[in-house]
């Protein structure tokens, strides 16, 4: 049962993903597609970070597919943007996310997540705002 819903997360994310990645240039500078895009990433990542965890790869290597397409489109945001220090974490962020999708076992996934988790703290800090909600939205003129 927790693998279903664990598959039947990563797939639905991806689908919310796939909607986003491919942006045209001048929606790539508008903070509202990126801000759509990394409320999805969270939940994204915390699905891979417990499918490795519960040596489930095949999940993990899904969602880790769809990180990267994120962090590709993350990119392209903050190149428009002229930030050199973002299209660096968000560089990060796709390669992390590329080394968990082509781990053998999760043993080997686990450092990938790690540095993963250590690029989205760095980004967050630098450009995202948090809510008394407890959710981010990017942060105005960054």
């Amino acid at each position: 049962m927790r693998r279903m819903f664990v598959a039947m997360s990563g797939l639905a994310l991806g689908l919310v993903l796939a909607m986003h990645v491919g942006v045209r240039a001048e929606q790539a500078q508008d903070p509202a597609v990126i801000d759509k895009t990394m409320k999805a990433v969270g939940p994204a990542f915390g699905a891979v970070r417990k499918a490795v965890d519960g040596g489930m790869m095949a999940e993990a290597k899904a969602g880790a597919q769809t990180l990267s397409k994120a962090f590709a489109e993350t990119e392209a945001f903050f190149k428009s943007h002229g930030k050199a220090d973002g299209v660096e974490m968000a560089q990060a962020g796709k390669k992390a996310a590329d080394a968990i999708a082509a781990a053998a076992n999760a043993e080997a996934a686990k450092a990938p997540v790690g540095e993963l988790t250590k690029t989205c703290a760095g980004c967050h800090t630098k450009y995202r705002d948090k809510a008394a909600d407890g959710s981010y939205t990017f942060k105005p003129g960054a």
